[in-house]
């Protein structure tokens, strides 16, 4: 795709956005395989798609920009693909409706290399079977004792295993999400459930009118902490 742009002196003023929706699917990668070949797609993220984990969720995000970005410059600011829209839309100086976007923040500023006046102060996850976690500065927590998708321990197996019904992580300091703090800061469990109720009742993440949901959120989904039933498995 380089070299077509480049072939049709395209390439400077055209922006190439690498990423991806989630992690790598064990079953469709044969995950096994890769790592028997010295190569895991989650590097030290713990889980895989459909997971809560980073490994389920963190992917690589890569913008060239010739015209514009420095070449191997970083923005180490968080940042979510939906994010995308809205910078997008303050390049080309379009106005979004107030209904449209209401969960992606610019980033455009930190292109050039500049500090972004409203930065993502936080990001909500969810998983394959409708488990929500919500990260905010360093501390992210899970609303699931297990991963809330198909990489062990599920929800239901981590239930059985006597785990607790949350997790609470400190990102900085353990980006492998080993040591769940839920016991130890109860405080921040309970800031991080409010933000996360807060977004739900609004509708939103971002300042401006509060959006109707399209229907009743239970955010805490335990029933899913136990067997499943027959039929479709990953209905949230």
């Amino acid at each position: 795709m380089i070299q077509a742009l480049e072939r049709n002196g395209l390439s400077q003023d055209t922006i190439l956005v690498f990423s991806s929706d989630n992690g790598t699917s064990g079953p469709a990668a044969n995950i096994e395989d890769l790592k028997s070949k010295g190569h895991y797609s989650s590097a030290h993220f713990r889980g895989e798609k459909t997971a809560i984990w980073d490994g389920g969720h963190r992917v690589p995000f890569i913008l060239r920009w010739p015209a514009q970005v420095q070449p191997k410059s970083q923005f180490t600011q968080l940042i979510s693909v939906s994010d995308v829209i809205a910078t997008f839309a303050e390049l080309f100086g379009v106005e979004l409706d107030d209904d449209t976007a209401e969960d992606s923040i610019s980033f455009l500023s930190g292109l050039n290399g500049k500090e972004v006046p409203n930065p993502r102060q936080a990001i909500v996850h969810h998983s394959s079977s409708g488990r929500f976690a919500v990260r905010q500065g360093d501390w992210k927590l899970l609303l699931a004792p297990g991963s809330g998708g198909a990489t062990a321990p599920t929800d239901p197996q981590a239930t059985s295993q006597g785990l607790p019904e949350m997790q609470l992580y400190n990102m900085k300091d353990d980006a492998s999400e080993t040591t769940n703090l839920a016991t130890k800061y109860p405080e921040k469990v309970e800031a991080l459930v409010a933000l996360l109720r807060k977004y739900v009742t609004e509708g939103r993440s971002t300042a401006g009118t509060a959006q109707k949901n399209d229907t009743d959120i239970d955010i805490m989904k335990t029933h899913r902490n136990q067997k499943k039933a027959r039929g479709n498995r990953n209905r949230p």
